[in-house]
């Protein structure tokens, strides 16, 4: 709530030891990102999340 006129979504990116090592996250301006918006944008964080974490290897 650093800024709360913006809007965030984002989703950790996990280790082969299941240790949180980066994130994913999506910025934008609260004005222009409806709820269900602001959903998928969470949707899509975790989806990129998870392809990078197989691109290191992990298995979830």
């Amino acid at each position: 709530d650093m800024y709360p006129s913006s809007m965030a979504a984002g989703a950790p990116v996990f280790s082969e030891h299941n240790a949180p090592i980066a994130s994913v996250t999506v910025v934008g301006p609260r004005a222009r990102v409806s709820k269900p918006m602001a959903h998928h944008f969470g949707e899509l964080a975790a989806a990129t999340a998870t392809a990078i974490g197989a691109s290191l290897g992990v298995v979830r």
